[in-house]
């Protein structure tokens, strides 16, 4: 279960900067999510039927990123690099080899730092 803390008006942030527009009474707010730091959206497909799944990262700026998938045994079956630039990007993960199972994601900064762990379904 992938949960998420970043709600706009009852929705999902899903990652992405967001602005939020409240009203109360006669005062009107608004307000604007950081973006100095790493954001994600939920994986997808999820389940996993295709070969791929696809990881959307907001980055702060250009930097690495370590990502890895790990089984259910806590082996990593998948690590690569990846440079990404500022903004958005989408990282597909190949999964067509994986067996059936359920998996975790878990991406990392250069110095080891785990900044975003996701779980997904293979079919």
């Amino acid at each position: 279960t992938v949960t998420f803390s970043d709600y706009a008006n009852g929705s999902y942030a899903l990652g992405y900067p967001v602005t939020v527009f409240l009203n109360t009474d006669a005062v009107t707010t608004t307000e604007t999510a950081p973006s100095d730091r790493w954001s994600f959206a939920p994986l997808f497909p999820n389940p996993a039927r295709s070969t791929s799944v696809t990881l959307q990262v907001v980055a702060p700026q250009r930097k690495a990123l370590r990502i890895e998938i790990v089984n259910a045994l806590g082996q990593v079956v998948l690590s690569r690099s990846e440079t990404v630039p500022q903004g958005l990007s989408r990282i597909s993960l190949p999964v067509g080899r994986l067996g059936a199972g359920s998996y975790i994601v878990r991406s990392k900064t250069e110095d080891g730092t785990v900044i975003d762990t996701q779980s997904f379904v293979r079919q």
